[in-house]
């Protein structure tokens, strides 16, 4: 015996009504997400393209000018060995051995006494004061770091600041020699320029 369930005409129209605003409600959170989504795919295209004109900005209004201001500058890095031979360091560490200090006797055993020092080839000088007014006129497109570097150099300049005849070194080398914190300076405008001249240099 089979047994039925029979529905009145008004349960009938309430289960139907109960079914098309479920069905709404799913079509209308499903639009709702769909809406929120592309929203947010504009977002974040929109800032795609804001940070892309930033970058070609930093690179036309910057980075181009920066790297010209080494346009005629020949980078020259040199290394000097004091005491490259092992008989010089054996000789050396044998002299700390007699004074009992035995371990600046080890140490002077490998000590090559390596100074590395970096120039522009025929006396140019370091262009600081250009790359100073080429990112204090651009600060709002600067990076971080090359804005960093900037303080460095100036504050180095600043601390060593001293007449010429008490500073150590030939006045050439003094006009010439880079810092360790110009070279860090410089290999950084290298660095930034050729990854946006990869990126821009067709759109110039």
């Amino acid at each position: 015996m089979t047994t039925g369930i029979t529905l009145s005409p008004g349960e009938a129209a309430s289960s139907l009504v109960a079914i098309v605003l479920s069905i709404a409600a799913t079509y209308i959170g499903a639009y709702q997400h769909g809406l929120q989504a592309g929203k947010a795919q504009c977002r974040s295209k929109a800032l795609l393209e804001l940070n892309l004109d930033s970058e070609r900005k930093r690179y036309q209004n910057l980075y181009v000018p920066l790297k010209k201001l080494f346009a005629s500058h020949f980078f020259v890095a040199t290394t000097t060995f004091r005491y490259k031979r092992l008989s010089c360091r054996i000789a050396r560490s044998w002299r700390f051995a007699k004074r009992g200090n035995i371990r600046y006797s080890a140490k002077a055993l490998v000590d090559q006494g390596i100074t590395a020092t970096a120039a522009f080839e025929c006396g140019k000088e370091f262009p600081f004061d250009d790359i100073q007014r080429l990112v204090d006129d651009n600060l709002n497109i600067a990076d971080s770091k090359l804005q960093d570097l900037v303080r460095t150099v100036q504050r180095m300049r600043f601390d060593s600041h001293q007449p010429l005849w008490e500073s150590a070194g030939s006045l050439w080398d003094q006009e010439t020699v880079l810092s360790l914190e110009e070279q860090a300076l410089f290999s950084h405008i290298n660095k930034e320029f050729q990854r946006l001249n990869e990126r821009f240099a067709l759109d110039s």
